[in-house]
């Protein structure tokens, strides 16, 4: 005979793990979110790596990468294509060329507006 603890574990074995659940949660929202900016051309990380530029101007890359929780060099990788698309400008560091400011231009900032508004 069942008692209603072990009812109760029984139930409880039948569930997802939490991390599961939010990995499946986040995995969902970033493919909501892919969908909505892919029709202006952005994808979720170019979306985060603009919000953080507008969020503070003249960032390094480094500092970028921190905020927007990305990698060095892949943030330095979503920099140029952002700046070759006017969208960024990145400038090297008088006293120190190895790092650059980067700075939202007004396109991006425009193109920001139009995925906030939906």
């Amino acid at each position: 005979m069942m008692t209603q603890a072990t009812a109760q574990k029984s139930w409880l074995k039948d569930l997802d793990p939490p991390e599961f659940l939010v990995a499946a949660w986040e995995r969902q929202m970033k493919d909501l979110m892919n969908a909505s900016l892919r029709r202006h051309g952005l994808r979720l990380v170019e979306w985060r790596l603009l919000q953080c530029v507008e969020a503070e101007a003249d960032l390094t890359i480094c500092d970028l990468a921190e905020r927007a929780v990305l990698e060095r060099t892949v943030t330095s990788r979503l920099v140029d294509k952002l700046a070759e698309q006017g969208l960024i400008h990145k400038s090297m560091m008088k006293h120190d060329r190895r790092f650059a400011q980067i700075t939202l231009l007004e396109p991006g900032r425009s193109l920001l507006e139009v995925c906030s508004g939906e």
